[in-house]
């Protein structure tokens, strides 16, 4: 729950200050004591309950107390002499008048924010605090850039001074016009009064403190006076110091001064002073700086020179960036959900850069925001802040110039923005010398890089929409005029530019933006390249009315989107351009995206009848175009899975005789599939793999055809880098893989597994590595190693492309290791309707499928669902299988429901339609082995009482399940023949 009070908001829960919805740093400590005062209002608390309650002690360090109080005071940013809503009541305690008012809050409240990667600089502070403690006194200069954690740093320190016994005095400098001078000393010295009371802070002003009570003289009782003159200086030096020394002897001191970087030169002179003064003195004076803005403090050079005195004779701690590692120990710390993504910590480390600051704004941000990405967000507030006053302190020249460097990128070469800015290279070299000396900037020869993204993001950011428009057309003009579009790896950097340019050049986008995708695609990266043309489609459709142009766009796109695996985003993009090439009436256009829409059926992707329609227009709009209406029946072919072998095979003889005409004079080839070979190699191919898909599960004709697309293939180099034909190469593999283990023949099917990996790890693509998971895990299935198996399936969800044919893949798998396990119990109680559906499925799957829910049923239990299942299923569709080789499997899970509900109908039937399939192997849709075929005709023959057939075929498939080495199916069918007696 939160409580308000005045402009603050306290969340008891996660323990979080905040202020207008800002998080407000205080120490773990400093905020329980506010938790005991807002627990208990309007009432006296003494100081005995406090140590009790909140410390948890019996006796605390006389100055504890106090201190902590005043942390709080600053925390809430209350005047000093104010009683609201904090009272010291002298002598007796604390009167809290601010009464807690529930509230809510829309954002989520931050993490507590640990403290991370900070043990070295830590462990110099409290060394030095030891050595203080026992009257060696150190002066200690923190240095970083802004968000390295400087304050956090000393807020650690002070936290463990106070533990030690110390009182701590804070000051620090401000930004801001018209500051008084040694303003981080009345801090100081206010702090001091608050804690030693008044009496006890006079105790130890020096006898004769004139310079001291005219800087604070509210706090020594006397009439104002104005600030002391620089004649007044030593004075004032003599007087401070005393009152140090004299305070340390009571007990020891950390000085702390933050913010250094904004102090004027006096600030800066006396605590040089006391810090040589004191050095015998039990006094840690610390102080923290920008380490970029030391040399631009306050604009004075007499403070510049000060500080850079100061550094001589200071120790130094030196805060760098953050490690790769430690970002991500931060990022654990504060949303350990994005951390667990090791490509998110590293888009946060490369866009932070490694600043504390920046990684706990950013991932605030994203939770608030709800964003899935650091680069999705605009900058932070509080980095934009940061970065901003960091840019303004540069020369003007040297801002005009970032802000052109900016558009180019994070990256730049100092050449390229030369010709962007018409100047000299001389001439931006020099402008960017005080971005290099700041650290904005870092140099490797002509190369430039912004040291954080987030600096480059916020120089980008200043400019106008038209500016950067301006900027972006030029940039892409001056890498073109430079040749960098021969360069593969600037083609995308060209492209980015033309799209994002003003006045808008289309032509040029969409020229370099497939140039960009063709080359990004060439080395792998499909994600990459889909999401340029994306890109490069949006700009088209907003600004052309070309549909041919965009039809090609599509087709790009939805290529590259099935390579990266996003099926479900291909098949609609597939369908979108369809739409738009039936609009438009291009014959050639209608054929390619019938023609790429074809492959989606096999796994099931999108509207298989609209698929189907759109095969049919095209065909009718290629009517004059043999070549390309011959690869449409070659694809059409296979997916004709309600008609006939002989129905499919006459559409294949249709296509060869559209290209190889009337036979005329010439000699009649013995294979017509080489003879088109001679006119067309890629019709060929379409036509031996066609061949491939239709044969099974006759394994002579599909390992002919194998034979003969490896030679078609071989003729042209194997394909080389074409991904459409390493995926076919990698198909046919598979197919031979499946037949060598439906034969039984594992070597021969291992040497095809071996050729599918070689393809696989050639191409770079998830539905192949997919695939290669399925089969894995279906042999680590047949082996019996069910924990491989369990490790598989999670690498399955890794990969999967989804939708489709692989949307039951997770049911199957899990189902077999349930059921291997003895625990698919738990089904029987599931309802039908929350199965995964099937209507995503090809039609040739989705009876494998309704055959699959059916042995669920019956192996759960659940007799009277499985028979219900099976009478959905019309007999006709039964009585055609098995089709495909794959459909032997479904059928033997069949013959397990049969023999469990009795129904001697149906093993009479499926015992013949297995018969010619006795010495196969089981294979299922995802590869799936469940043994020698011999076994379930066994069952079969059980189930009809003819025990002599049943002991024949278990022995049988004994011996099979033995050459397949699957061992729980070898128990499986002793147990049957056990059974026969």
């Amino acid at each position: 729950m939160r409580l308000s009070f005045d402009d603050f908001e306290l969340d008891r829960e996660e323990c979080q200050l905040y202020r207008q919805g800002a998080l407000v740093p205080i120490e773990p400590r400093t905020l329980d004591l506010l938790l005991y005062f807002v627990a208990h209002p309007e009432r006296l608390i003494t100081h005995d309950e406090l140590v009790t309650n909140v410390w948890q002690a019996q006796v605390l360090s006389e100055g504890v107390l106090p201190s902590t109080v005043a942390k709080l005071r600053k925390a809430i940013a209350q005047d000093p002499k104010g009683r609201e809503p904090l009272e010291t009541v002298r002598g007796r305690g604390y009167r809290w008048h601010a009464h807690g008012r529930p509230t809510t809050f829309e954002l989520a409240p931050p993490a507590r924010d640990p403290f991370i990667a900070r043990a070295a600089q830590f462990l110099q502070l409290t060394d030095a605090a030891a050595r203080a403690a026992a009257g060696s006194g150190q002066l200690i200069l923190v240095t970083g850039d802004a968000g390295m954690g400087k304050t956090r740093l000393l807020h650690e320190l002070e936290r463990h001074a106070l533990a030690l016994g110390f009182r701590a005095f804070c000051g620090a400098g401000y930004d801001a016009p018209a500051v008084p001078a040694y303003w981080p000393w009345v801090e100081i010295l206010r702090s001091a009064h608050q804690q030693l009371t008044a009496a006890g802070f006079c105790a130890h002003l020096p006898a004769s403190c004139t310079a001291l009570q005219q800087l604070v003289p509210e706090l020594c009782g006397v009439a104002g006076a104005a600030t002391p003159t620089t004649a007044q200086r030593f004075a004032l030096m003599h007087d401070l110091s005393g009152f140090l020394e004299s305070c340390s002897r009571e007990q020891p001191l950390v000085l702390v001064v933050d913010d250094l970087h904004w102090a004027d030169a006096g600030t800066i002179e006396l605590l040089a002073y006391c810090g040589r003064v004191l050095s015998r003195a039990r006094v840690l004076l610390v102080a923290a700086a920008r380490e970029h803005e030391l040399d631009t403090a306050q604009s004075v050079p007499e403070a510049r020179s000060l500080l850079h005195h100061l550094q001589r004779m200071a120790s130094s701690v030196a805060l760098d960036p953050l490690t790769r590692a430690e970002v991500s120990e931060l990022a654990t710390a504060l949303d350990a959900e994005r951390a667990r993504d090791a490509t998110f910590v590293t888009s946060l480390f490369e866009r932070t850069q490694g600043n504390p600051l920046f990684v706990r704004e950013t991932l605030r941000l994203l939770g608030h925001a709800g964003a899935c990405s650091a680069a999705d967000l605009e900058l932070p507030p509080l980095v934009r802040g940061v970065i901003e006053r960091r840019v303004r302190l540069l020369p003007e020249p040297t801002q005009h110039v970032l802000s052109a460097a900016s558009c180019v990128g994070a990256s730049f070469d100092a050449f390229v923005l030369a010709e962007v800015l018409e100047l000299s290279l001389t001439a931006v070299v020099q402008a960017l010398e005080p971005a290099l000396a700041q650290r904005v900037l870092e140099r490797n020869e002509r190369q430039y890089t912004f040291t954080h993204a987030l600096l480059r993001d916020a120089v980008y950011a200043s400019l106008s929409s038209a500016e950067q428009g301006a900027l972006h057309g030029r940039v892409a003009h001056a890498l073109v005029a430079r040749r960098a579009a021969a360069d593969a790896r600037q083609l995308a950097a060209i492209a980015h530019h033309f799209l994002l340019a003003i006045p808008s050049e289309l032509d040029a986008s969409v020229l370099h933006g497939r140039a960009a995708a063709a080359a990004t695609r060439a080395s792998a990266g499909f994600q990459a390249a889909a999401a340029m043309l994306e890109r490069v489609l949006q700009k088209h459709e907003c600004e052309s009315t070309d549909l041919a142009v965009r039809c090609e766009l599509i087709l790009e796109l939805a290529e590259n989107l099935s390579y990266a695996g996003e099926m479900r985003a291909a098949w609609q993009a597939l369908r979108r351009g369809s739409e738009l090439a039936l609009q438009l009436g291009a014959a050639e256009l209608i054929a390619r995206f019938a023609l790429a829409l074809s492959p989606w059926l096999d796994f099931g992707g999108g509207d298989e009848n609209y698929a189907c329609m759109l095969q049919a227009r095209a065909l009718e709009a290629v009517h004059d175009q043999p070549e390309l209406r011959a690869r449409l029946l070659a694809r059409r072919a296979p997916l004709e899975t309600e008609r006939s072998l002989q129905f499919r095979l006459d559409l294949l003889d249709e296509a060869t005789a559209l290209v190889l005409g009337p036979a005329g004079g010439r000699e009649p080839c013995a294979d017509p599939i080489l003879a088109v070979a001679e006119r067309s190699l890629e019709l060929a191919c379409d036509l031996a793999f066609a061949y491939i898909r239709l044969r099974s599960p006759q394994l002579p004709a599909a390992e002919r055809d194998i034979t003969r697309y490896r030679t078609l293939d071989a003729v042209d180099g194997g394909g080389g880098g074409d991904l459409t034909r390493m995926q076919r190469a990698f198909a046919v593999e598979l197919s031979s893989y499946a037949n060598a283990m439906s034969c039984v023949q594992l070597a021969a099917a291992e040497a095809s597994l071996a050729r599918g990996r070689a393809i696989e790890r050639g191409a770079h693509m998830s539905s192949l590595s997919f695939v290669l998971n399925m089969v894995d895990a279906s042999r680590a299935l047949a082996a019996g190693r069910l924990e491989e198996l369990e490790g598989w399936l999670v690498r399955l969800r890794e990969v999967s492309p989804g939708g489709g044919a692989f949307a039951l893949t997770w049911l199957r798998f899990s189902a077999f290791l349930s059921y291997e396990r003895g625990t698919l119990g738990f089904l029987r109680d599931v309802p039908l309707e929350h199965f995964p559906q099937v209507g995503e499925l090809p039609r040739h799957e989705r009876l494998q499928s309704e055959l699959f829910k059916a042995w669920l049923c019956a192996k759960a239990g659940a007799d009277a669902r499985a028979q219900h299942k099976l009478t959905e299923i019309a007999p006709p569709q039964l009585e055609r299988m098995p089709q495909r080789s794959d459909d032997i499997a479904p059928l033997c899970m069949l013959a397990e429901v049969y023999e469990q509900l009795g129904d001697r109908g149906g093993a009479e039937r499926l015992f013949s339609q297995l018969a010619p399939y006795a010495e196969w192997n089981a294979l299922g849709p995802t590869f799936e082995s469940l043994g020698a075929v011999a076994h379930f005709m066994g069952l079969l023959a059980a189930t009809l009482g003819r025990k002599r057939d049943a002991r024949r075929h278990f022995e049988h498939a004994l011996c099979l399940n033995e050459r397949l080495q699957m061992p729980l199916q070898l128990a499986r069918t002793q147990a049957e023949l056990s059974r026969l007696g």
